[in-house]
């Protein structure tokens, strides 16, 4: 890999070919090469809450959106402003046949089953929704 001349276009399409049939081969490549080089890690680690983060302590001015509502905001941005019928065209879309289609899982699913059934799927899925606090702490 050392001597892939990564401006041939024709020798990096017939390598993304092969590898899109091994995903172990591309798993390897990006621990042993990619990720080592460019996700430099270091030994401790600077962390909040998110009213820390959310309030004056970083910065003066903050600019956020979070689709969970919430009056947890920092003091610092007051209170939330729910807009009239925002939970309405929301849940409209969401339940709409013709935007959402769901899966049932079978019984015992777990979230390595899930992720797994995503990943090798045929059909291309384009959103989670609020899969978050479900994989959280899943590596």
């Amino acid at each position: 890999l050392k001597f892939l001349q990564q401006t041939n276009i024709e020798q990096m399409a017939k390598l993304r070919k092969m590898w899109n049939r091994e995903p172990m081969v591309l798993y390897h490549y990006l621990s042993k090469f990619i990720f080592p080089e460019h996700m430099k890690t270091q030994r401790s680690k600077l962390s909040a809450s998110g009213q820390s983060v959310g309030g004056d302590l970083l910065c003066e001015k903050r600019v956020g959106f979070s689709g969970t509502p919430s009056d947890l905001l920092p003091k610092e941005l007051g209170q939330c402003d729910y807009e009239t019928g925002d939970d309405g065209r929301m849940l409209s879309t969401v339940l709409d046949p013709q935007i959402v289609k769901s899966e049932i899982l079978p019984d015992g699913w777990s979230v390595e089953l899930l992720l797994k059934n995503i990943a090798t799927k045929t059909v291309q899925y384009r959103a989670l929704i609020d899969t978050g606090a479900l994989i959280t702490g899943f590596s």
